[in-house]
């Protein structure tokens, strides 16, 4: 690798202001995504490659009242996106920016994508899922998990979440197991065998001995003699 810059999208911030925390995110084979928070909002821009292979950005849309994340993260579900705008849990249309829905503060926290569930790590310290769905915000479950500011983003190894703050640090197992993928099926009890008849038919009787074959035909006796006639000269 030569180092070489291969293309630049302007996205101007200063430390002391309006700085730009939030990781940007992939959202389509060429577009990437970004936000902040400071009223400047969301942007997406598309990568365009020339004929000569030289790349170059072009913006694709802007929404400066759309999630306006600060210095928390955003996740992509299924063609849209996620995040906290200014501490209010905010569902976006990846294709053009639109906002879908927003509800539900949570104030300065993180979250994680975990099948078809947003777990939100709280800025006062709750766990909340809620499902990760265009159609409205619903949180699904909440757990008190830690007293303070929990900033850090909350990593998630199997169904154990690990949550922590300036002063303590927990771990939880989460039910995350049901949404994510195809449920899992109820046991069900053995069929019942089918009950034997109870006058099972009778076999059929054994067919009887065929008739025996008309013995083979014999000659007929011979006609005996009259009386006292004579037996013909040799």
């Amino acid at each position: 690798a030569s180092r070489e810059e291969l293309w630049r999208f302007p996205w101007p911030g200063h430390s002391n202001s309006d700085a730009s925390c939030t990781q940007p995110v992939v959202i389509g084979p060429a577009r990437v995504f970004v936000s902040k928070g400071y009223g400047i909002g969301a942007a997406a821009f598309d990568v365009v490659t020339g004929d000569d292979g030289t790349a170059t950005t072009e913006e694709a849309w802007r929404n400066p009242a759309g999630l306006k994340t600060k210095f928390t993260n955003v996740v992509t579900h299924r063609g849209h996106v996620y995040g906290l705008s200014d501490g209010i849990l905010e569902c976006l249309r990846a294709a053009d920016g639109k906002r879908v829905w927003k509800g539900g503060r949570y104030d300065q926290g993180q979250l994680l994508l975990v099948g078809d569930l947003l777990v939100v790590q709280s800025e006062p310290g709750d766990v909340v899922l809620v499902e990760a769905t265009p159609e409205r915000h619903r949180e699904v479950a909440r757990l008190a998990a830690l007293d303070g500011q929990p900033w850090n983003n909350p990593p998630l190894a199997g169904d154990r979440l690990l949550v922590r703050n300036a002063t303590e640090a927990a771990c939880y197992r989460l039910p995350v197991h049901g949404r994510s993928a195809e449920p899992k099926p109820a046991a069900t009890a053995p069929a019942a065998l089918d009950p034997p008849a109870a006058n099972p038919p009778a076999a059929d009787p054994p067919a009887a001995d065929p008739p025996a074959a008309d013995p083979p035909a014999t000659d007929p006796p011979a006609e005996a003699a009259p009386a006292g006639a004579a037996e013909p000269a040799a």
